[in-house]
């Protein structure tokens, strides 16, 4: 999920093994710098090219989020989504 195509403000990761799958989404909130600390020794680890100036937070694009208005609306497009879905489905 990104900003305007600027800064990324959510990272998602898959894995897949022989006995599971996992995917996980974080979205950042707040500026933490120990966050982007984080992400850049990830991204050493794995090898890509981490590009800092992109690691952004809703609160770079959003005055004053919060953490009950960004799960208020998680959950309406998450309940959005599953309603096209379902009308797709009996269609």
């Amino acid at each position: 999920m990104s900003a305007q195509g600027h800064i990324k403000l959510a990272g998602v990761v898959q894995r897949i093994t022989r006995c599971g799958y996992h995917l996980g989404a974080v979205i950042s909130v707040l500026a933490a710098e120990h966050a982007k600390a984080a992400v850049a020794e990830a991204y050493l680890i794995l090898s890509p090219a981490f590009a800092a100036k992109t690691f952004g937070a809703l609160a770079d694009v959003v005055p004053e989020p919060s953490f009950t208005a960004v799960t208020r609306r998680r959950r309406e497009a998450l309940a959005e989504k599953l309603s096209v879905t379902q009308q797709s489905a009996a269609a």
